[in-house]
């Protein structure tokens, strides 16, 4: 309980009274009056006059009364409405309905003060009804939010300690006009303190009532059996402690009569039967009238409110940034929404415990309100920019403890991209009010610093976000996507540049002996610099892309280090694609063949054959392997990816070098031959003129032919494997083909049916609140017909 929560109470009798009266669920519209330091003090004191002449019943009371005749209590906030008679369908009283609540400042002691008025009441309720627990006249109403009738006590005694450590600091004289009464009609209560009983019993309140009802001596006397006498003198006693409360006033003429019984009570009521007036003389001065009304929505007005049409939320910027709910009004303290900055008051249906500070969550009720939450946030951000942008600042923040929210509410609305993206560029140009205006911000998860290097190296600046947000709001709204997503599509959409740097023609070499079907045309190099991607394979153009590459090693030259690793990526980016995952070409592609190809490519075919080699050779195998040309059988072609199978071009149509012979013997008038084969591909195109091989460094090492024989026996066993792969590669595309007509209507079906039961779950979710409003109603509806029955 705090002081927030304590007028929460008594607030909530007023608002559930206009609810009543005006059959509705919903209803805040007051009117706000706020003086500053900066008013004078015959400013407050006009204010002061003003609401007495139109509340003559608000300040009465044993408190009321004094804190109206000392002139050092001035008005500091007000709150109040006003409902026209014709407006309210269900009333009992023909006068219009007066709310009225005022924050008063003591000019000397600055201690504060809180009075509240209103002057309606329901029929059966009496001022017993507030002092009992659990009594209520709203318990069976279908449509005041407070039902339970068990909070006024409980924050008469709150504040009641409250007004006493304040007494405690003040002279003796001062605190004692400090203290709380309340005036139900013509019954007046005071509250004091219960002695305990025993000494290890802690105290309670106890509430003094006087019923001062402007009774004339004959009916006191047949109500209360008194004599004619006593009669007179208690009634002239009521009659003075009236007008000593405010309560009445002698009539401007008045004239002994020589009957005592009319001459000494002419007096004038100046309040109603049916008002209620409640006085707290004695807060502590650095209450703010925001914490004091923040219990009730609608009592402090918020610094941004937005509405949103025909739903039954409403958002609202907190003060000092501390998370509010209001159910129906009501604050819900104990209940978190997962929102830092931005309040929601609720206008829905919840099930409350019987504390009125908790939701409870295990209620289909509570579903609904989740499902009407995210709807509500989906719109915000779609129509309502102001909002859209404290609610992405929302999800920047982080809970006390760290770690992120839950973001089930934040699900984003698809098609809506743009909105998305300039509330969250808005978000964060806030959260860097100092970041250079000329460069745009892009999103990054907090632990990729990959990502914010890649996003520098785009001249952006990088805005790190929590993971969440990134991977269910951002990304699935269409806001922005991953930046290496972007730099991809950047990438593939840049223009092309020559062939002419150092080891491009290589490296397209060692593509075309692992893929046969290429051509020089499907290798190609763009003016991209930045460190992702490097190289990606275009399913649409069939074709490798690569951007220029770059050497750590040689930073100011060009080189071919840069040969190696981009082939290794090549193979992940063409295996890793998803249209090239599931065929058996795949698993043909080992990094070994591309090791070899490599080592082809940089001239590895042009070895000469060295006898001390041979010698050594001799010694290490007993038997010598064969080179008879028989050995190596050219194997099968690897079909061209793309769907239109076109025919593999020979080596020289696809190099105009590749009609260059090589001598493969120690001897250099031996006859030269072709290339020799690698495996499954096509003939090896031959070495670049540009770039000949020397000779004498192939001769330099004396275990070179070593490799020879064996790289004949791994060619040969993968003749037979390719050979197979791509039988089997024919054979399932072959089924693919006959199949997928198939799939697509196993598909069609399979979305038509998840389809339908996502509405049948919906459906059945809107039938059961139906069917637990409907049992709520029809409860209420039988026990108001039992007791009206009674």
């Amino acid at each position: 309980m705090d002081i927030s929560l304590a007028v929460r109470e008594y607030v909530q009798n007023q608002v559930g009274q206009v609810l009543k009266e005006m059959e509705t669920l919903e209803w805040s519209d007051w009117m706000h009056t706020r003086l500053d330091d900066s008013a004078d003090r015959a400013a407050r004191q006009n204010l002061k006059d003003k609401i007495l002449s139109l509340y003559p019943g608000l300040l009465t009371g044993p408190h009321g009364s004094r804190l109206g005749a000392d002139s050092a209590w001035l008005p500091e906030y007000v709150v109040s409405a006003k409902i026209p008679r014709d407006t309210l369908k269900q009333s009992p009283h023909p006068s219009d309905l007066d709310v009225c609540n005022v924050v008063w400042r003591h000019e000397v002691t600055r201690i504060i003060a809180l009075s509240f008025f209103n002057n309606h009441l329901d029929m059966d309720a009496s001022a017993a009804m507030f002092v009992t627990p659990g009594a209520s006249t709203s318990r069976e109403s279908l449509w005041a939010a407070g039902q339970n009738g068990r909070g006024f006590m409980t924050a008469t005694q709150f504040c009641h300690q409250l007004v006493d450590k304040v007494r405690q600091e003040l002279p003796s004289d001062a605190g004692t006009s400090l203290g709380i009464s309340f005036r139900v009609g013509h019954d007046v209560g005071e509250v004091s303190w219960e002695k305990p009983v025993c000494s290890s019993c802690s105290p309670s309140i106890v509430v003094k009532l006087d019923e001062l009802f402007p009774f004339t001596p004959s009916d006191l006397r047949e109500k209360q059996a008194l004599t004619e006498q006593d009669a007179a003198m208690e009634v002239a006693s009521m009659s003075r402690r009236r007008m000593m409360y405010n309560m009445s006033k002698p009539r401007a003429t008045v004239k002994y009569q020589n009957d005592a019984q009319h001459g000494l009570f002419r007096e004038e009521s100046i309040i109603t039967s049916d008002e209620v007036s409640i006085v707290i003389v004695g807060l502590p001065n650095d209450v703010t009238p925001e914490v004091i009304f923040c219990g009730t929505f609608g009592l402090f007005e918020p610094s941004r409110l937005w509405k949103i049409p025909n739903a039954l939320f409403e958002f609202f910027k907190t003060p000092g940034d501390v998370p509010l709910f209001y159910y129906r009004g009501q604050l819900m303290p104990s209940f978190h929404t997962g929102l830092t900055q931005v309040g929601i008051n609720y206008h829905g249906t919840l099930e409350i415990s019987p504390e009125t500070s908790q939701v409870k969550k295990d209620h289909v009720l509570y579903q609904r309100y989740q499902h009407l939450l995210q709807e509500a946030i989906q719109h915000a951000f779609c129509h309502l920019p102001e909002l859209a942008v404290e609610l992405a600042c929302d999800m920047m923040t982080r809970t006390e403890g760290g770690e992120p929210k839950n973001f089930q509410m934040f699900i984003p609305k698809r098609g809506h991209d743009a909105a998305y993206r300039s509330a969250f560029r808005a978000a964060w140009e806030r959260m860097r009010p100092g970041g250079p205006q000329s460069k745009q911000m892009y999103p990054y998860p907090e632990s990729t610093l990959e990502d914010f290097r890649l996003i520098e190296e785009f001249n952006m600046i990088g805005q790190p976000v929590p993971e969440k947000v990134m991977d269910q709001v951002i990304v699935p709204s269409g806001a922005f996507i991953p930046i290496k997503e972007h730099a991809k599509d950047i990438f593939l959409h840049r223009r092309g540049v020559g062939s002419s740097f150092v080891g491009f023609v290589q490296f397209r070499r060692a593509i075309l002996h692992v893929f046969p079907w290429a051509a020089n045309s499907d290798i190609v190099m763009v003016d991209y610099t930045n460190s992702y991607p490097k190289i990606l394979w275009d399913d649409k153009t069939k074709q490798f892309v690569l951007g220029i590459p770059h050497c750590s090693l040689h930073p100011e030259d060009e080189c071919s280090c840069w040969v190696p690793p981009y082939l290794l990526e090549a193979r992940d980016t063409y295996c890793k694609h998803s249209t090239n995952k599931d065929k058996g070409e795949v698993a043909t592609l080992s990094y070994g063949i591309f090791f070899r190809a490599y080592a082809l490519a940089m001239g590895a075919d042009q070895i000469q054959v060295d006898n001390r080699a041979k010698g050594l050779l001799t010694k290490k195998r007993k038997t010598p392997p064969s080179s008879k040309p028989g050995d190596q059988k050219e194997p099968a072609k690897r079909p061209r990816p793309d769907s239109q199978h076109r025919g593999i071009p020979s080596g020289g149509a696809r190099d105009k070098d590749s009609d260059m012979e090589v001598a493969s013997s120690s001897d250099p008038s031996s006859p030269a031959r072709p290339a020799p084969l690698l495996g499954s591909r096509d003939l090896d195109p031959p070495l670049d003129p540009s770039t000949p091989t020397n000779p004498k460094d192939m001769l330099s090492h004396p275990l070179v032919e070593l490799f020879k024989p064996i790289m004949c026996a791994y060619d040969r066993n993968l003749s037979t494997i390719s050979s197979q792969a791509a039988h089997f590669e024919i054979q399932r595309q072959r089924y693919i083909v006959d199949n997928i007509h198939k799939e697509e209507e196993i598909s069609a079906l399979l979305a038509q049916v998840a389809e339908e039961r996502a509405k049948a779950q919906c459906f059945r979710a809107q039938l059961q609140v139906v069917q637990a409003e409907r049992d709520q109603t029809r409860d209420l509806l039988v026990a108001k017909w039992r007791q009206n029955k009674q």
